[in-house]
């Protein structure tokens, strides 16, 4: 009957101003036995390009990665991993219900991400967000992966942003980011953002699953409730709220990304400046936890001459993507620290904006008298330097005491138990970019020219390189975190052996490979590649590639 029902066309079931965050305290994890430390190489060995690509899913049975990215998932043939082969595309956002892409592409919906069902029954899901997203819900899409079949549409939370499911497939979990829009008489429209539970035990195939799923196995979970008032109550130690949302907090909190350890999933609340912890079996959030602020050393300016890692400024970690591990019996988070704002303070067009430059503020009398009187501001020093207009106000007088980044420009280590922080990168990854592909440091692409063309030192003042994807391996007896810089692009294979030392060791220079902006990355086990070793794949969005590497280890 499946066959048959797979064969043509199959009609879709569809159903229906706060205190700065205190410095986080450090833990201190139980000493690492560590194996000889292996020597690491990232080597690209292929790519393939489509319209767009931020994230990928992969079936290690049919070799074959799905690309999300615009209103499409693209299918790609890893059979060989060194010619990988685009062979179809799935427009998703007629699937879901939404405007179709042909239509108007700047206002369809978009695919913002896709993952491959891991108990092998042949089928990937793919998370939509429609145009109107603060107004509308979203939904997830499944699909036959043989066939490219588009199987079920579920209705999730408002604007999901991430998914993915638990080890065994019994479970799909999608973060849904409820963030804000514009409405046309100025006023604001802000859904709330929480998680939502697919059920998918019970159902043991795809013709099962199309029979028997329904909006019955879905369950949506706001994000309020007493877990957000006793994390409210800890004040600068909570999340970080924008003092426009003060009448309802509950409502500025913003999942992004997540991961799933045993029963827990940790969810990122990036522009809060936060993790959120939820128990799978209670189906209720446990616990949320502020982030706190670490002072980094960065290149903070464009306009210093050069590349000058030297500034000493606090930042915030709101990070992006998370993943989890486990070292001498001990589970750890580790975070992308990409920092994100919420657009520039004075753009009416920007819902609750955040952002200023350290010299507006100066120029618009936010600043302490002692800050005024004590650091320099120019600049080649951190005048030009992005920073949160409320946060790093100590005293509570509304003037900024401690100029406060966004984002800390590295990667940072997290004891799951405590969410206390146990180890971080520091100014690494700059000095690494200095060192290994000084051409693209902190570089932006200016126009859409091929080959890309570059602005060197560009986002200095602007979240520098912004560490944003993550994926954790296990290579040559070690762990490692393999993250991307987004701007304009590197791959960087972080240590995590010692998780109270993460050591990066080495960087793939993408963007002088022709890969800009990478997001998504996915580490692929030897034992699931057809060329029987390990490799990541990288989707970069600005340029559309999906890369493969190899992870060559001596």
């Amino acid at each position: 009957m499946i066959l048959a029902l797979l064969a043509g066309p199959l009609a879709l079931a569809q159903d229906g101003p706060a205190a700065p965050p205190p410095t986080q305290p450090q833990a201190t994890p139980p000493p690492a036995v560590e194996p000889p430390a292996p020597s690491l190489t990232l080597r690209r060995i292929g790519s393939v390009a489509q319209p767009s690509a931020e994230i990928a899913g992969y079936d290690p049975l049919g070799r074959r990665a799905y690309i999300a990215g615009g209103a499409f998932v693209a299918e790609i043939d890893l059979r060989r991993p060194g010619y990988p082969g685009w062979v179809r595309q799935f427009d998703l956002s007629e699937a879901a219900g939404f405007p179709s892409v042909e239509v108007d592409r700047e206002h369809a919906a978009e695919v913002t991400h896709v993952a491959v069902d891991p108990s092998g029954r042949n089928f990937a899901v793919a998370s939509v967000c429609p145009r109107d997203f603060a107004a509308r819900e979203g939904a997830v899409v499944f699909f036959h992966m043989p066939t490219g079949v588009m199987l079920k549409s579920l209705k999730v939370g408002f604007n999901p942003d991430s998914l993915a499911f638990t080890p065994d497939g019994s479970t799909l979990i999608v973060a849904n980011e409820g963030r804000p829009a514009l409405r046309p008489d100025g006023g604001v429209v802000d859904p709330p953002g929480g998680l939502s539970i697919i059920e998918l035990s019970g159902l043991p195939d795809v013709e099962t699953l199309v029979r028997q799923l329904g909006a019955d196995r879905v369950m949506t979970i706001d994000l309020d409730g007493p877990v957000v008032e006793q994390a409210l109550a800890a004040g600068a130690a909570g999340p970080r709220i924008h003092p426009a949302a003060k009448d309802n907090p509950a409502l500025d909190l913003e999942p992004e990304s997540l991961a799933i350890n045993g029963d827990r999933v940790y969810v990122t609340l990036q522009e809060n400046n936060a993790i959120a912890v939820f128990d799978l079996p209670s189906r209720k959030w446990v616990r949320i936890a502020g982030l706190g602020s670490i002072e980094q050393t960065i290149d903070a300016s464009d306009f210093d001459g050069g590349i000058k890692i030297a500034q000493k400024v606090r930042g915030l970690p709101m990070p992006d993507q998370i993943a989890a591990f486990t070292a001498a019996g001990r589970t750890y988070l580790v975070t992308a620290d990409e920092g994100d704002d919420r657009g520039d303070s004075n753009d009416r067009s920007a819902p609750r904006g955040d952002r200023a430059r350290v010299r507006d503020l100066a120029r618009w009398n936010k600043m302490s008298p002692k800050l005024m009187s004590t650091a320099d501001l120019s600049d080649p020093v951190i005048g030009r330097l992005q920073v949160s207009v409320f946060d790093g106000d100590t005293d509570g007088d509304g003037l900024i005491d401690v100029p406060t980044m966004f984002g800390t420009r590295s990667l940072s280590v997290w004891d799951a138990e405590t969410l206390q922080r146990v180890g971080d990168t520091g100014s690494a990854f700059e000095q690494m970019m200095a060192d290994r592909d000084k051409e693209h440091f902190n570089a932006e692409r200016v126009g859409s020219e091929e080959p890309p063309v570059f602005q060197f030192d560009a986002r200095s003042p602007e979240r520098g390189p912004e560490p944003e994807g993550i994926a954790i391996g296990q290579v040559a007896g070690r762990t490692f975190a393999f993250v991307s810089l987004e701007r304009p692009g590197a791959i960087v294979a972080v240590d995590l052996t010692d998780p109270a030392n993460p050591r990066p060791i080495e960087l793939a220079a993408a963007a002088a490979s022709g890969d800009v902006g990478p997001e998504g990355i996915l580490f692929v086990p030897a034992e699931q590649s057809a060329a029987s070793e390990a490799m990541l794949l990288v989707c970069s969005e600005n340029t559309g590639t999906l890369s493969v590497y190899r992870i060559i280890t001596r």
